[in-house]
């Protein structure tokens, strides 16, 4: 107490005891006063955080090293330190597209550099955090995925940014990141955010989709990344090398096990040392070898459902069903934008689904480069038919053989082409049977020739049918020639040549011979002649010759000119001569008959035509009027005795009267 004494020799007025009771008073309220402020001052720091004027500080610390951020609480913790709360990153300046959110960043603030109004931020770090990543923030609708458990520790210094540690598990794989990002040293005060973080707004929005839209199994995968960079270049990434594994993964509707990778980058050469998965069909490896903006190479061997995985990525249209391919790509790409590939291999699928049409087996071997492509082996097989062949296109020259029993309707709809209407209208008994070969200099198929030989069953063609029927034929671009054709129904057969121009639908016959019903051509033809060729439906043993052209538009069939001549006709054998024949006493006569056919705007001719036999000659003209079903003729007889007569007939084709000596007008 001998401060006391010394206090109360200043004051000698005051009693010791009363000064030392009042300074001890004074002493202990200002202890009190700083502990509570301190309390009170910790408290608010911990729970409400700096005020504006800090956090917009940060932001712009931020801004200068290329993140764009913003914080709503920013908290001094007592063991933490420095805590910004609830941080958003922005993809621009404006600040209207999160890219990510950030629940807690611990910080490490130089305080000195900070009054002294210079670049503050030393280092920062999360542990367990939580971070969504918006996959597309221009779309609303776009989906987010989470990142648990982040962890990491950034060191900036003077010259570089150090990530020793970023790890954290996100969409079903433990990730851990490490790397030296160098710069320039005024990086800080002159800095060019866009060297780091531009390239990261480049990744595809569809690689993020395609990524929120993988699943990955109960096993975690892994992936480890070590890199190196400098950003006070163009191009930052100096070198880098990672690892992947995974145990399951399924994107879509592909699955796959056993996943691994490994890649790197040195020197800007990329190098994908391997690249391997198992799915229900076999394995796949993939190596290659990339210089950015140069060449590469890339080397694809596979046995798994690789067709299954063009499809997802909508490089390859149609299968809808795992199919099983041995494959062997090699990929080659030059600076001067020249791509080069070869793909060797070998399908064989099960039930696949091809535009509609269901095969139970798909066999082929192939091998396709940009200078030619070779299908060999080739077989597809339905339930009620197959085909087999080969395909070969090398440098401009085209070759083929073909040989199918498949139904005509499943063959057509395999090639993509819009399904023709008269098609439809054949009832196959039994599939028919088609063999051709292609030739041409040219790969457009527009020109191609083609030469076969296709073969009928038992078929029905508008309700007609057929017992057999076959044909060579020569196709090339609009033109169609058929040769060789003979038609077999019970009653006869119709053989000839005949040759078709697309372009004009336009049917020319030559060298016919028919002793087919009438009415079952006239059908053939189109429906609206089949009530006329019931009027003359031709006489047993009768053989029509004859050659002339058919044309069609597209409500049907439009002209109709022939020539034809028929030797030892019964010419009264015709239905529609029956009353004639009663009328003048007709003996059995056979006549050589000749006239041409001419059939346009609904009104169907017959002559001027002449029928000679032995004892007499005919002559005369017939016309069927379609639209009301009217008929009339003139016919004039010559007998050898010299008498002559001539009869004619104007009534409705089903009851047709012949008069004698009347004029028809």
């Amino acid at each position: 107490m001998r401060w006391h004494r010394k206090l109360a020799h200043f004051f000698p007025t005051v009693y010791p005891r009363e000064v030392t009771r009042f300074f001890i008073r004074l002493l202990n309220f200002t202890l009190l006063a700083c502990f509570l402020g301190s309390l009170w001052g910790g408290w608010y720091l911990s729970k409400q955080g700096f005020g504006r004027k800090w956090r917009k500080k940060l932001s712009e610390e931020f801004a200068k090293r290329g993140v764009e951020m913003t914080t709503r609480r920013l908290t001094l913790d007592p063991l933490r330190g420095l805590v910004a709360r609830d941080v958003r990153v922005y993809r621009s300046e404006n600040q209207r597209e999160t890219i990510a959110t950030i629940d807690e960043l611990r910080l490490d603030i130089n305080y000195t550099r900070l009054l002294r109004n210079e670049p503050f931020l030393d280092a920062l770090s999360l542990s367990n955090a939580e971070v969504l990543l918006d996959v597309d923030p221009r779309r609303r609708q776009s989906g987010e995925f989470a990142i648990h458990r982040l962890a990491a520790q950034l060191f900036f210094q003077q010259d570089r940014v150090e990530i020793r540690r970023l790890e954290g598990e996100g969409l079903g794989i433990f990730f851990t990141i490490s790397g030296v990002l160098e710069h320039r040293p005024d990086w800080q005060s002159n800095p060019d955010p866009s060297n780091i973080w531009k390239p990261l707004q480049k990744i595809p929005r569809e690689w993020l989709r395609a990524l929120a839209e993988t699943h990955f199994g109960q096993k975690p995968g892994r992936l480890e990344v070590r890199f190196r960079g400098n950003l006070s270049q163009k191009r930052w990434l100096q070198s880098a090398d990672g690892r992947l594994v995974m145990p399951e993964l399924g994107w879509r509707g592909i699955r796959c096990k056993d996943l691994s990778m490994e890649a790197d980058l040195t020197d800007r050469l990329v190098t994908l040392r391997h690249l391997n998965w198992r799915d229900d069909l076999g394995p796949t490896t993939l190596r290659g070898i990339w210089h950015p903006g140069m060449e590469g190479q890339l080397r694809v061997d596979s046995q798994g459902n690789a067709p299954a995985i063009l499809q997802e990525m909508k490089l390859l249209a149609g299968p809808s069903s795992a199919l099983k391919m041995d494959l062997k790509a090699d990929l080659t790409w030059t600076q001067e934008k020249e791509f080069a590939w070869k793909v060797v291999g070998k399908l064989d699928a099960g039930q696949l689904i091809y535009r509609s049409v269901l095969w139970e087996r798909v066999q082929m071997q192939f091998s396709l480069s940009p200078d030619r492509y070779f299908l060999q082996e080739i077989s597809l097989e339905q339930k009620d038919g197959s085909l087999t062949g080969q395909f070969l296109s090398a440098f401009g020259q085209v070759t083929a053989e073909i040989t199918s029993t498949l139904n005509p309707r499943s063959l057509w709809l395999s090639t993509g082409k819009i399904f023709p209407e008269w098609l439809e209208e054949f009832d196959f008994g039994a599939n028919p049977w088609l063999q051709f070969s292609i030739s041409s200099t040219n790969e457009a198929p527009k020109d191609w020739l083609t030469d076969g030989q296709i073969v009928f069953g038992r078929t029905n063609f508008r309700g007609v049918a057929l017992t057999s029927a076959q044909a060579n034929f020569s196709w090339f671009g609009p033109h169609l020639t058929i040769n060789q054709v003979q038609i077999t129904r019970p009653e006869g057969q119709l053989t000839g040549e005949a040759f078709w121009n697309d372009k004009a639908s336009q049917l020319t016959l030559w060298n016919v011979k028919n002793s087919i019903d009438l009415v079952a051509l006239g059908l053939w033809a189109d429906q609206s002649l089949a009530d006329v060729m019931e009027t003359v439906r031709l006489p047993k043993s009768t053989i029509l010759q004859g050659n002339g052209r058919l044309t069609w538009e597209k409500k049907g069939l439009a002209e109709i000119q022939l020539q034809i001549t028929a030797n030892d006709v019964s010419l009264f054998d015709f239905p529609i001569l029956s009353n004639l024949s009663k009328s003048i006493s007709a003996n059995s006569d056979t006549y050589q008959f000749q006239t041409p056919v001419v059939f346009s705007n609904k009104i169907f001719r017959v002559g001027p035509f002449t029928a000679i036999s032995e004892k007499s000659k005919w002559s005369g003209e017939a016309i069927w009027n379609l639209a009301d079903q009217k008929f009339a003729a003139k016919m004039d007889l010559l007998n050898l005795n010299g008498q002559n007569s001539q009869w004619s007939a104007q009534s409705p084709w089903n009851q047709v009267v012949w008069r004698l000596g009347e004029a028809v007008p």
